[in-house]
């Protein structure tokens, strides 16, 4: 369900600023509420490197009834399952991926964590070894720390002989001692993982095993395994020996509700933490950050390795956590481990949210779950009761609304924790203000634009959304500003020329004649694209051309050059974006000309996705405002064609024109747009 108020759609939006990775160009970000106080973001940012894709779920710990968990298989801790799996599994609201991992070698679908894993006061897995991975945990009063935990264990003999313990459930091809107990699977590792097995249990060596597979454990039993050839053990324990194992660890697990391991820290009180585990390049990225109250937590996946988010270096994934407002950030395994998912309250359903690189979902051995935990008094045999209607949701059939339109909204009814109730949406009351527009029951009528408020009435409760009603655009190929080649006009007159690069005798001709004839009629001219000088120098007339940034004023119109030679306009000066974005917020004319050199389509704008905002920002910077908008670009032909109310027009100009074929000449026109206080039209006029 999108936020309203108190919950739907919103659309966050800034032109400017600075960027995890350079320069911002554009953000868009949209907030989902999952539950009350677990937000999902999907930021969408434009930057002078690229696009940044970044889910971030936003959990306040304030909430008594919301918690965190770490997710392991149900099937043992050694077990790899993807997200989705261990989200279902646990009943999660939503998890991302955690804690880098060693495959077995042998067996794909198991691994052991490189970190901690502690659930409920209980250490599942010890913390790794040295001082590079770090901790998130979260303590029983649901405050969050991070940091590097330490850990030293070993195994004393009734002789008196000890001997360090490496591990706690995990792989380890060192040569050593590690101790497995049934978290790690209902089985002991047996061989051929381990070569000696001793199981103890009530801490007397109860069996040594040797060469055999794994058996369930014994209750009330764990073992300590020798994963070489070492004969510690078999020297100096005997069936029936009490076994002492001493145990250190810096903080007590038993302190935690839930940690787990990651990489290394981002940040530590705010300030950027020492990398002790670097993962460079840029890639998908998975992290977790807290803020200073360790109440407010943020889980954060970025998509990668895809052609609209190419993901983060590990300085971006901190410069992003700090942006968040995070105290203490760690980076998680990325790559194609990185996954978020969750469950809507418009979806009731787990699912996967961003794009993983891989095209299918990681198995991992661990994540980081939110969890919804319903209070006691509102149990009711066993199960989550379905409590009293406490939110009312709206969501439109559309995300754009026009003039002269009709759009349908459908409501919903949910209890404080955002689960689905069945209710008469018959008995929902809908009213608009700020337009001139009305509801047939759940219909919004739209007969003017500007700003409107849609309000929804259900018992005692209310929801209310702000939208903007877009003027009705113009669209087709039928325009009442287009004039007759042949038609006189007055005012202001912009002469826009397609190519004129000559190569041959006829095209210098034909160039001069276009220009003379254009400098006639007009009081400024442009130039799409290069043009050389001894074309130039025919005008006459203030000109504009070149492939770079420029923007003239001639009395209500605005001229705008773009350069979009190089793929599109960041591939080919990103730092235009930034100057046009601008010139667009400020612009106080009436008629907006915009060229390039190239068309707006896949073949100026590789980039679909900047394609679209480019043609989008024209829709709301401009033409909302009742701005005339056109873009001309160079072409292989002459075109014109209207969409959201902006007139774009490919221009042939010179190319291709050859004696023997009269079509290619007679096609040789140029752009004129005239423009006498409210009347603009435009003409394509010939040479001939």
């Amino acid at each position: 369900m999108k936020r309203i108020i108190p919950a739907l759609l919103c659309l966050v939006i800034a032109a400017s600023g600075i960027s995890v990775g350079g320069a911002n160009i554009y953000d868009t970000k949209t907030e989902t509420i999952l539950t009350d106080g677990v937000v999902q973001t999907r930021h969408y940012r434009f930057t002078d490197n690229g696009w940044y894709k970044i889910y971030t779920v936003r959990i306040d710990l304030n909430n008594s009834f919301l918690g965190l968990k770490t997710l392991t298989s149900n099937k043992g801790v050694h077990t790899r399952e993807n997200v989705l799996e261990l989200a279902k599994q646990h009943n999660a609201l939503a998890a991302v991926n955690a804690d880098f991992f060693q495959p077995s070698g042998s067996d794909a679908t198991k691994a052991s964590a490189i970190g901690v894993v502690v659930d409920n006061g209980r250490m599942l897995t010890s913390p790794a070894r040295g001082k590079s991975m770090a901790t998130a945990a979260m303590d029983f009063e649901n405050t969050v720390t991070m940091g590097l935990w330490d850990q030293y264990m070993n195994v004393e003999a009734p002789n008196g002989a000890t001997r360090q313990i490496i591990h706690v459930n995990k792989y380890f091809d060192e040569g050593g001692l590690v101790l497995y107990n049934s978290e790690w699977e209902a089985n002991t590792p047996g061989a051929p993982g381990v070569c000696t097995e001793m199981i103890v249990t009530d801490d007397t060596v109860a069996e040594f095993r040797q060469g055999e597979a794994g058996k369930p454990y014994p209750e009330n039993s764990y073992v300590i395994a020798s994963t070489d050839y070492d004969t510690f053990l078999t020297d100096n324990f005997s069936v029936g020996d009490a076994v002492k194992v001493d145990t250190w660890f810096s903080p007590n697990p038993e302190a935690y509700k839930m940690a787990v391991g990651g990489g290394t820290l981002l940040l530590s009180e705010g300030k950027d933490a020492p990398v002790t585990h670097n993962i460079s390049g840029t890639h998908p990225r998975t992290a977790m950050g807290v803020d200073k109250s360790g109440k407010i937590v943020y889980l954060v996946a970025v998509e990668g390795r895809q052609t609209y988010s190419a993901g983060m270096t590990l300085s971006e994934m901190r410069n992003y956590m700090r942006e968040l407002g995070c105290y203490y950030a760690i980076n998680f395994d990325g790559g194609g481990s990185t996954t978020l998912v969750s469950k809507t309250p418009l979806e009731n359903i787990l699912s996967l949210k961003n794009k993983v690189s891989d095209g299918a979902m990681r198995r991992v051995t661990s994540a980081v779950g939110v969890m919804l935990n319903v209070p006691l008094e509102e149990l009711a045999s066993g199960k989550p009761a379905v409590g009293k209607p406490a939110v009312l949701d709206m969501a439109g059939s559309d995300t754009v609304y026009y003039a002269d339109a009709e759009y349908t909204f459908t409501p919903r009814v949910y209890d404080r924790y955002y689960r689905s109730l069945d209710f008469d949406a018959g008995e929902v009351n809908y009213s608009v203000s700020g337009i001139d527009g009305y509801f047939s029951g759940n219909t919004l009528h739209t007969n003017s634009s500007g700003n409107a408020q849609i309000t929804a009435k259900y018992k005692n409760l209310t929801a209310a959304v702000n939208i903007y009603v877009k003027p009705k655009k113009e669209e087709g190929d039928s325009d009442a500003m287009r004039l007759p080649p042949d038609a006189e006009t007055k005012g202001t007159r912009i002469a826009v020329l397609g190519n004129t690069n000559y190569t041959t005798i006829l095209g210098k001709l034909y160039a001069y004649r276009m220009v003379n004839k254009a400098a006639a009629l007009s009081d400024t001219m442009a130039f799409l694209g290069s043009v050389r000088q001894d074309v130039s120098e025919q005008t006459g007339r203030p000109k504009i051309y070149g492939e770079y940034y420029y923007a003239a004023y001639k009395q209500d119109n605005v001229i705008i050059q773009l350069n979009n030679k190089s793929g599109g306009l960041r591939k080919s000066d990103a730092e235009q974006w930034i100057r046009f974005l601008e010139q667009m917020d400020n612009t106080g004319v009436k008629n907006v000309v915009i060229t390039m050199s190239q068309p707006p389509n896949a073949a100026g704008f590789p980039d679909a996705d900047e394609l679209a905002l480019f043609k989008r920002l024209l829709e709301e910077k401009l033409v909302d405002k009742g701005k005339n908008v056109f873009v001309a670009y160079a072409d292989n032909k002459n075109s014109v064609f209207i969409e959201n109310g902006i007139r774009y027009i490919g221009i042939k100009g010179i190319s291709d024109v050859k004696a023997t074929d009269f079509t290619s000449l007679k096609a040789c026109t140029y752009l004129l747009i005239s423009s006498d206080g409210d009347t603009v039209n435009y003409q394509l006029k010939p040479i001939l």
